[in-house]
């Protein structure tokens, strides 16, 4: 399918008979195709991302629009970031040679935008949200994002406008942490040194998570299947625009020391609206592999949409210093179960005493910006964990609370982002990216104030 398309191939064309049984006569991993079925189909029935991707987003680019995000408003300041992303990225001496990053480092929109005119909020929108992807998230019968009340003002998520290549997964990330794209390919060279240096823990880890998928749906791969596939998965992650899959999120986790949620679709559809199987990327990534107290605990959110990624960040300035209200009940299985005296974060004790109260924490108070992020899904269904070995299933919730800051709200299990200041090179930057909105938000006021 990889040449055919390189070749330029017709990416709408449908399956034959003749080629069903090949498919069917050459691979031991049984997978659900049919006559008259698309390439959608083989890359979602073999889990090929890069190959979804492809497909899907040939018509996404038809559509893109021009957008002024803040690392385009000075690029040799940009570039400066980027550097200093590079400078902070070590790879860990000892048996296991993973990068890391040495600086916490959390993107969120400037608080300053909530006092704009409305017209001058609409143009900083629209020059950084991909409202197509908004619109994809909030939108339907089980929206995937904002769609819990008591956190759809106070922690909103807006999905950044970045590049629609394979790329798109390195941008978003470093896009929730820096506010810049991965165009040094900074996160690239480190996810794939990290992939082949240190691949004996995340081979291990890999194959025994996708064995127990495989079990599921009753197949096995040999010992050389496995090692094809996780070559496969490493020659990706070193191929500059090639699109990434589930094992690379979980190992950039590790790079970016903090976990990762991705809110995503639950179902691929065809631009017609019609479902064409499952998307597997929605859910929880933890860096399972280092020790928990060398990690941060805040988050990052992404989105994911149609084989695109992107990030998700709030607007900083909501809080005051109180977390939202609290009921004495939390969902377990889509029921209210009784689960005693409110509670925001069992494992922090201040929070604990204070009733809710995050500005006496120590550990939340020095936050520029906190975010609440559900840590389930529309259904009120716990979001998956992934990568997770035969002993750790079951666990999903002793896991998420020892590697997340976890709160209870009005019943919902949510993980707190707590947002540092940002690095003095992105204050730089968003100050830089703000100033022509001020400008032209000033010479509004001043024309509204003549007209009165």
């Amino acid at each position: 399918v990889e040449a055919y398309l390189a070749a330029g191939g017709d990416r709408s064309r449908q399956l034959s008979g003749d080629e069903v049984l090949l498919l069917s006569s050459t691979q031991s991993k049984l997978v659900n195709v049919a006559a008259g079925q698309t390439l959608v189909h083989i890359a979602l029935s073999y889990g090929r991302a890069a190959i979804l991707t492809s497909v899907l987003l040939q018509a996404a680019d038809s559509r893109r629009v021009r957008k002024r995000l803040p690392s385009q408003s000075n690029i040799e300041l940009a570039d400066d970031i980027r550097d200093e992303v590079t400078g902070c990225l070590q790879k860990h001496k000892g048996d296991w040679p993973c990068y890391f990053v040495t600086t916490n480092s959390l993107f969120a929109l400037p608080a300053e935008i909530r006092d704009f005119s409305k017209h001058a909020r609409e143009r900083v929108f629209n020059d950084i949200v991909d409202w197509d992807v908004q619109r994809e998230l909030e939108g339907g019968e089980s929206p995937v994002i904002n769609w819990f009340p008591e956190l759809a003002v106070t922690s909103r998520l807006f999905a950044l406008w970045n590049r629609t290549q394979g790329d798109c997964l390195l941008d978003s990330l470093l896009q929730a942490t820096w506010g810049v794209l991965d165009r040094q390919a900074s996160l690239r060279r480190a996810l794939a040194e990290s992939l082949m240096d240190g691949q004996l823990r995340f081979y291990e880890r890999w194959r025994d998570s996708e064995s127990l998928s495989a079990s599921s749906m009753e197949f096995a791969l040999d010992e050389y299947q496995w090692q094809a596939d996780f070559e496969r998965l490493q020659l990706l992650a070193s191929k500059s625009g090639a699109a990434l899959e589930q094992l690379h999120i979980f190992a950039l986790a590790h790079i970016l020391r903090r976990p990762i949620i991705v809110y995503g679709i639950k179902y691929v559809k065809s631009f017609r609206g019609e479902p064409l199987g499952l998307a597997r990327f929605q859910g929880v990534y933890l860096p399972l592999l280092w020790e928990a107290s060398f990690c941060w605990k805040s988050p990052i959110a992404l989105a994911y949409t149609r084989g695109h990624f992107s990030a998700l960040v709030a607007l900083s300035g909501h809080w005051q210093g109180s977390a939202p209200s609290r009921s004495n009940k939390v969902w377990r299985g889509g029921q209210a179960v009784p689960h005693g005296r409110p509670r925001p974060d069992p494992s922090c004790t201040t929070c604990v005493g204070g009733a809710g109260r995050v500005a006496s924490c120590p550990r939340h108070s020095s936050a520029a910006n906190l975010c609440w992020l559900p840590l389930v899904d529309h259904d009120f269904k716990t979001l998956p964990v992934h990568f997770l070995t035969m002993s750790e299933i079951g666990q999903e919730e002793h896991l998420l609370r020892k590697w997340l800051d976890c709160h209870v709200v009005n019943g919902v299990l949510v993980a707190c982002q707590a947002a540092p200041s940002p690095p003095s090179l992105v204050g730089q930057l968003l100050d830089d990216w703000l100033h022509d909105f001020r400008k032209a938000d000033d010479s509004s006021a001043t024309t509204e104030a003549i007209e009165v």
